[in-house]
């Protein structure tokens, strides 16, 4: 085996230490922001949560159509909820930017 085989296993060797080593700190830190995101994204739920209750004591004798409106799974629904983009009909000419 030639010595410039072994030097350059060597040096790969190394090489694939670092790159074990970033992936170890990018995953770490990864994980970091998870954690800090789901704090986060909890006070979030308990804030919604929060406002939903009061609004439910609120409208639950005054106004039954507000009623819904804090309640936790209507909430869901109006975030999700996606505008298609308008679609010409056969035949007409497509909307410009402004129009639209």
């Amino acid at each position: 085996m030639p010595e410039t085989l072994a030097a350059k296993l060597n040096e790969i060797g190394a090489i694939l230490a670092d790159n074990r080593k970033t992936k170890y700190e990018i995953v770490s830190s990864r994980k970091v922001l998870v954690q800090n995101n789901l704090g986060l994204l909890n006070d979030l739920y308990d804030q919604l949560t929060e406002i939903c209750k009061i609004g439910k004591i609120l409208f639950k004798q005054t106004d039954k159509a507000k009623l819904k409106d804090y309640t936790f799974s209507y909430l869901m629904k109006q975030v999700r909820r996606v505008e298609k983009p308008v679609q010409p009909k056969p035949g007409e000419q497509p909307p410009t930017e402004t129009e639209q």
